[in-house]
């Protein structure tokens, strides 16, 4: 299955960053890509398939997530995006991956708001891979947390430091 993370800051309603994993079946018809968030599964198949080439809106999508983390969560966009593309692919995230970012519809990875403290979270947790929003200056933080830092300003850019490969490429 699918591994990794997203982060949410803590006292949320919904709690911290858990790991989730999505699974991508077949299906004949049309309908929501994302079983659990109609409206962001709309908007992530969207730039899935216009930024990577990935036909994803042809198949539903089950996505599973522990501790109850809010996927409508801007923040949550790329961790969510990246276990979609994982299962379609037959990838696997690598272990202590979390992965923080808004996708624009342009196929930009966008900032979010409380990077930091989302990161200082993650270490805490035991993640020590993150990858972030280009641009976000905490290079230096993330060293003083033992937390390797990946920054992209796509989401092209982001799975390739996630999972290793590129998504788009056939052979991956």
């Amino acid at each position: 299955g699918t591994r990794g993370g997203t982060s949410q800051m803590p006292g949320s309603p919904t709690g911290a960053p858990r790991p989730g994993s999505a699974r991508v079946e077949g299906r004949a018809g049309g309908g929501a890509m994302l079983r659990s968030s109609p409206a962001l599964g709309l908007r992530l198949g969207l730039v899935l398939e216009q930024h990577l080439g990935l036909p994803v809106s042809r198949f539903d999508c089950y996505l599973a997530v522990a501790g109850g983390l809010d996927v409508e969560e801007p923040a949550a966009d790329l961790g969510v995006a990246a276990a979609v593309v994982a299962s379609y692919r037959d990838l696997t995230l690598p272990p202590g991956t979390v992965l923080v970012g808004e996708l624009g519809l342009g196929g930009q990875l966008r900032p979010v708001g409380q990077l930091e403290q989302r990161l200082q979270e993650a270490a805490r947790l035991g993640f020590n891979r993150a990858v972030v929003p280009k641009g976000s200056g905490l290079g230096r933080l993330a060293a003083g947390l033992d937390l390797q830092l990946h920054e992209a300003g796509s989401v092209a850019e982001a799975l390739v430091a996630a999972l290793g490969v590129n998504p788009a490429d056939d052979r991956a």
